[in-house]
């Protein structure tokens, strides 16, 4: 590990913040500034990226969003999440929604991120593979064998590599009360 990561903070993440005690924002599409920034605030939890995982390599997510605290006069990035649009049958859009991690108070910020990516994310089928901690968060129609927007391979891959511990919500059930 080297001097800057001991440090528990990135340049950026002051800027990002706008100097505020807690901040939700857009942190964009490259994955890879999010690992940056979120390697720099969490050394003991690198940020794997999801090209290099199996079970996320075809699981895209490419609007990010994360959740910045000041902590002991740093800045730091504690919890990511996002989502991705694209084309599914018949031409008609569809989402995937994921990503989320948290490294400190997960029920308070992971829940933050992830809901400020769904707020953002378009009223549109959405598929999402979850972990044993996020299954909580299921509500939709849980690992159906077809479905008329997403396709089959889409649902293929969240078969094999999650089994029964994904959904899919369409819009108005992903509308938070």
């Amino acid at each position: 590990m080297d001097w800057f990561n001991t440090l528990k903070f990135h340049p950026e993440l002051r800027r990002l913040s706008g100097k505020e005690p807690k901040k939700v924002i857009g942190l964009g599409s490259d994955e890879s500034k999010v690992k940056e920034m979120w390697d720099a605030s969490n050394p003991d939890s690198p940020h794997t990226l999801r090209s290099q995982k199996d079970s996320t390599a075809n699981y895209p997510v490419d609007n990010w969003f994360g959740v910045i605290i000041e902590q002991d006069g740093k800045y730091r990035l504690v919890a990511i999440s996002g989502f991705s649009v694209r084309e599914g049958k018949d031409g008609k859009k569809f989402a995937y929604k994921g990503g989320t991690k948290s490294s400190v108070d997960g029920k308070k910020y992971g829940r933050t991120a992830r809901d400020k990516a769904i707020d953002k994310k378009p009223s549109i089928p959405t598929i999402a593979g979850y972990t044993a901690q996020g299954k909580q968060y299921m509500t939709g129609d849980i690992a159906p064998s077809e479905h008329e927007v997403i396709p089959d391979e889409v649902l293929e891959h969240f078969r094999q590599h999650y089994g029964t511990t994904w959904d899919v919500t369409k819009w108005f059930n992903s509308l938070r009360i």
